[in-house]
């Protein structure tokens, strides 16, 4: 179980390749951006924990911040710009910052963690529905942004369930937890290869 773990970790890690390499063409964009930021903060998480044997837990927090930041002025990009929105997201992640050292930087804040994926489930469901006023394909799998959209709203839900279980079966289901990991793992090549679609299609 323990070699699977670790096979499935790197493949899942270098999974972000993928869209990297498909959508180079658009490493300008904020997409592209957040893959890379995603990859680079799993390969620093894994060279911390097997070489050096750190808490990953503040990195993993500062991670959540970073993506939810780039995340957010995507969408508010992607949607069409927003009044209130950049505020929020700044009042927002200010408020997740306060709880994490709150409930302790040693810890993953599992609560702010979760609120944001909750998040992200919302801004795919605008998403959807934003392609589906502007009516500007004929196909929506043509937009890159639809492609986006799924790969959130995939992912987030995952993640939401995911986070919200973990604290229960890690006291009472090691092995459980194990496999739900597992699970995600392979999982996350499944959103880095829609985010690949999504950054060869017309539009992010």
């Amino acid at each position: 179980m323990k070699n699977l773990q670790i096979v499935s970790l790197a493949i899942s890690i270098m999974s972000f390749l993928i869209p990297l390499i498909a959508g180079y063409k658009k490493r300008h964009s904020l997409l592209w951006i957040l893959i890379l930021t995603s990859f680079g903060f799993d390969i620093v998480m894994l060279i911390a924990k097997l070489a050096f044997h750190f808490n990953l837990y503040p990195i993993a927090n500062a991670y959540f911040l970073v993506e939810f930041l780039l995340l957010s002025f995507y969408y508010n990009k992607a949607i069409g710009k927003l009044r209130f929105f950049p505020f929020t997201v700044i009042a927002l992640a200010i408020l997740y910052t306060i709880h994490t050292f709150y409930v302790g930087i040693a810890v993953r804040n599992g609560t702010g963690t979760a609120f944001f994926y909750v998040l992200y489930v919302v801004y795919a469901l605008f998403g959807f529905y934003t392609i589906s006023q502007k009516h500007q394909y004929e196909k929506v799998t043509s937009s890159g942004f639809f492609w986006v959209n799924v790969a959130i709203l995939l992912g987030s839900s995952g993640r939401v369930i995911l986070f919200l279980f973990e604290d229960y079966l890690g006291a009472h289901q090691l092995s459980a937890l194990a496999k739900l990991w597992l699970i995600y793992k392979f999982f996350n090549v499944l959103i880095n290869i829609l985010f690949a679609i999504a950054l060869t299609r017309r539009y992010e």
